[in-house]
């Protein structure tokens, strides 16, 4: 488990666009269509509690691509907090939130902009956690995409066997792939 962890760091420095270790105040972090946030508050959280729990942050911010471009306006930057005080967000939003949130209680833990495919054969741009455990075993962490099971709507938290260094691919569990296919690049 230290190697995937190694490579996490490795890729933070080589591909720093694609895998981030830590957020700081006054950092851009790329979103699409050549838009950016600014982090203008490292301590901001999806709740009053500070949590790093799952629902809080998935609950927090709903996914509406249209109130989201319009707070940009004509800007291609704008603070981080502007669109966690409008409670819009998707992916990239939900796992900025839960990275200040692991750094602020020291976990190891990294924000990726990666890919999610589905076995239906298409993949669309994503942005996920991957979280150290105590235990040092790497997990992966979707806030934006709960699992549908049997039981309902579950948190979306996969340990990783693997990171193929060449290609990004990030291998799980058949068990806990549920026909999704995560990589970094």
């Amino acid at each position: 488990m230290e190697k995937i962890n190694n490579c996490l760091q490795e890729l933070s420095i080589s591909a720093p666009h694609a895998v981030r270790t830590g957020i700081k105040l006054g950092d851009k972090i790329s979103k699409s269509l050549g838009i950016a946030y600014e982090i203008d508050d490292i301590s901001i959280s999806a709740s009053n509690s500070n949590t790093t729990e799952y629902w809080a942050i998935h609950n927090a911010l709903k996914s509406d691509k249209r109130k989201i471009l319009e707070a940009y306006g004509n800007n291609r930057v704008i603070p981080f907090s502007k669109v966690v005080k409008l409670g819009v967000g998707e992916c990239l939003e939900k796992a900025v939130l839960l990275q200040l949130a692991l750094q602020r209680k020291e976990r190891t833990s990294f924000l990726i902009n990666g890919c999610l495919e589905l076995d239906e054969g298409y993949g669309i741009p994503h942005a996920f956690n991957i979280l150290i455990g105590k235990q040092g075993n790497p997990v992966l962490v979707d806030v934006e995409n709960p699992l549908e099971t049997s039981q309902g709507l579950v948190h979306c938290v996969c340990p990783i066997i693997d990171i193929q260094t060449e290609y990004g691919d990030i291998t799980l569990p058949e068990e806990y792939r549920f026909g999704r296919k995560y990589s970094i690049f």
